[in-house]
């Protein structure tokens, strides 16, 4: 008997934290730029933030284009630079879709 396949879930405060910061990037001052860049850059200690990038990139489709396409950025970035630190369910749940043309560009540069 094959063993069932669990899929991978977000924990709902992570998920609003990520967002909210994703969203005042948007329009946030120099100063709040990088307090973001920094608690971003500490999110790499969390063995499953990638996770989460994935998730808000490709399944949040109900989400702000710029959050998910920030989301897409921030993964790319991840993959150039902690490509061994990856999970294999992370590299499963990349865009296997046709996403619009911001999203397209942002997926590309993960070749």
């Amino acid at each position: 008997m094959a063993a069932a396949s669990v899929a991978w879930a977000p924990v709902p405060e992570g998920l609003a934290q990520l967002l909210q910061l994703f969203s005042l990037s948007q329009s946030a001052d120099n100063a709040t730029h990088r307090d973001i860049q920094q608690q971003l850059t500490s999110f790499n200690s969390i063995p499953d933030y990638n996770s989460y990038l994935v998730y808000i990139f490709n399944g949040l489709r109900d989400e702000a284009g710029p959050v998910r396409q920030m989301a897409g950025l921030v993964l790319k970035n991840n993959v150039k630079e902690h490509w061994s630190e990856v999970h294999r369910h992370t590299c499963a749940a990349l865009p296997d879709h046709r996403p619009g043309p911001a999203f397209q560009q942002s997926a590309a540069t993960l070749d």
